[in-house]
């Protein structure tokens, strides 16, 4: 985390000290990786930054050791679990820095009723505003290191879906292939599989089918829509796949999505309103006279696998340098086959940059 745009963006939203509770946040404001925060959500954490940069990090005690080892904070606060209670620290946290009386954002959607009201009633008496907005437009802008993390991870997540998928064979699984590609994904980096999908036929109409034991089969085609963590952050590549010889339908069809997605990628320039870039998508589809029924067409990533801002017919956010997106068309044919595209690009003064090192093939790539 950037704390100097931090405090700038305090100043903007006018608080005067934000809180973050869920483990996206936690893990980027802290910069250290504690998986369990998301396995195990009821082990509460928290950490508070004023205005005038103080910050102060609340945590279950079994972590102490790795937050020590790799957070920038220094005021850190482990509590004994089922002991002690981080909601009722922080309350006198909040009280130790005099926010009588301020503006403190806090995670109102996300906390729950019954800890807001916990800390309403136990802390200090304060204007308490949800800070959702503060989020999205500091995680919004990414920070070198976080660019080079999720391009070797697209990279990465790339790379395990070509290996998986050289050595497919028509017959095979969809849980055969997802395996193998989950052992690739791992073996170029990933500490875990955040999402897999491999579907052919039916299933690819499934939005999110979790892989069977159903056979690809000549004449189909097989997509898959796979993300990974990379320390704390996600990974997020679809690819599509002909068995066998394509057909004519699958063929146009491909090519004609592929089309699509480069399109849509050399759209991404600064200055430009992300409702534009859906509509350019929509526009791209009829022109193709391909049906479209996308909610939205891609979205920003980080440590959150949808992060804000999602390109999306209501996204008035206007691209800046440094934002990064996956771009994700997905198209269902008359036959029942399904495609689905999606790649990194960081958007740059000179224009979107590829992170995902390369676009699908032209034509659509075939399992034989």
């Amino acid at each position: 985390m950037n704390l100097k745009r931090a405090l700038a963006l305090i100043e903007e939203f006018g608080l005067d000290a934000v809180v973050a509770t869920r483990y996206e946040n936690l893990t980027y404001m802290s910069g250290a990786y504690v998986y369990t925060q998301r396995s195990v959500p009821t082990r509460r954490s928290a950490i508070l930054v004023t205005s005038n940069g103080d910050a102060a990090y609340i945590f279950c005690g079994v972590e102490e050791t790795l937050i020590r080892a790799e957070s920038w904070i220094k005021d850190l606060r482990s509590y004994r679990e089922f002991v002690e209670d981080p909601i009722d620290m922080l309350a006198a946290l909040l009280r130790e820095k005099k926010l009588t009386g301020k503006r403190i954002g806090l995670e109102r959607q996300f906390l729950g009723a019954d800890l807001v009201d916990q800390l309403l009633r136990e802390g200090p008496n304060a204007s308490y505003v949800d800070n959702y907005e503060y989020f999205k437009k500091l995680r919004m802008i990414k920070e070198p290191e976080e660019i080079s993390l999720v391009e070797r991870a697209a990279i990465a997540t790339r790379k395990a879906v070509e290996a998986a998928f050289a050595e497919a064979r028509p017959g095979d699984s969809e849980k055969q292939i997802a395996d193998n590609m989950v052992y690739h994904l791992l073996k170029l980096g990933a500490g875990e599989t955040a999402l897999i999908t491999v579907a052919t036929g039916e299933n690819g109409l499934l939005g999110h089918h979790m892989a069977d034991d159903t056979p690809i089969e000549p004449g189909q085609t097989v997509r898959t829509d796979i993300g990974g963590y990379f320390q704390g952050y996600y990974s997020d590549l679809a690819r599509t796949y002909a068995v066998g010889e394509p057909t004519g339908q699958q063929i146009q069809a491909y090519r004609k999505l592929r089309r699509i997605e480069e399109e849509v990628i050399d759209s991404m320039v600064v200055g430009r309103p992300l409702k534009e870039i859906y509509e350019l998508c929509q526009d791209a589809f009829t022109r193709e006279g391909l049906p479209f029924t996308m909610p939205h067409i891609g979205h920003s990533i980080g440590v959150e696998l949808h992060e804000e801002p999602m390109v999306q017919p209501r996204e008035k956010t206007v691209l800046q340098e440094n934002m990064v997106f996956n771009i994700e068309p997905f198209l269902s044919d008359p036959e029942k086959n399904t495609y689905h595209l999606e790649d990194l690009l960081l958007v740059t003064k000179e224009g979107p940059r590829l992170l995902s090192g390369s676009l699908p093939p032209e034509e659509i790539p075939v399992i034989t």
